[in-house]
């Protein structure tokens, strides 16, 4: 069980928020951003992995219309 969506909800409150920022030390920030970026990527990949499994998602094959 993933907590992906939890956990980017989760960092992106306490980077957004300054009196939260202020409980971490520079390095501890930078590495949450790097994090959150990667996190960010990696449930991309999953959930367009996720929609080709179940038949969606599927690029220029259809047409609309």
């Amino acid at each position: 069980m993933s907590l992906g969506k939890k956990t980017i909800k989760r960092v992106q409150g306490v980077l957004k928020d300054e009196s939260k920022r202020k409980l971490y030390t520079e390095e501890e920030l930078l590495y949450m951003e790097k994090q959150l970026v990667l996190l960010k990527e990696l449930r991309k990949a999953r959930v367009q992995e996720r929609k080709q499994r179940k038949g969606f998602g599927t690029e220029g094959t259809e047409s609309n219309g």
